[in-house]
This record gives structure tokens, C-alpha cells and sequence, in this order.
């Protein structure tokens, strides 16, 4: 689950920077430009949101691993 979740995170990050990049290399203007660019910069917070669920879903996978680890060796 964490190797996953953090390859979510990271595919997420890199889809959100693309997104961003992408509209900077657009070159045109007006009312449809505006609204590109701010429904590109929607999407790209949204990404970012996203990756840092999936960052603390890795987090808590991880920990969650360890005091499974800890607790067998105890048994």
C-alpha cells in the first residue's frame, strides 16, 4: 500500500506540473484564455490535493506496517 500510494502521489504531482507548464506555453488571449487558465489552475490545486491525500495514506500505511512488524515480534 505505501509503495502504491506513493507512486500516486508522485504521478499526481507530475500530472499537476504538466498541467501547469502546459498553459504556459499557451499563447493566446481573452475571455476563453482566462477561463482556461483558471480552470487549469483548479485542476492543478485539485492534483496537488490529491497527492498530499495520497502521501498521508503512504504515511499512515507505513506507520501502520511497523507497529504490525513490532507487534509480531512480540508474539
Amino acid at each position: 500500500v505505501f509503495d502504491a500510494a506513493i507512486r500516486r502521489a508522485h504521478g499526481t504531482r507530475t500530472a499537476a506540473a504538466a498541467v501547469t507548464e502546459l498553459m504556459s506555453l499557451l499563447d493566446f488571449g481573452g475571455d476563453a484564455a482566462a477561463a482556461a487558465h483558471a480552470a487549469a489552475g483548479h485542476t492543478a490545486l485539485a492534483l496537488d490535493d490529491h497527492a498530499d491525500a495520497c502521501a498521508a495514506v503512504a504515511r499512515a500505511a507505513e506507520q501502520s506496517a511497523e507497529e504490525v512488524a513490532v507487534i509480531k515480534q512480540r508474539l
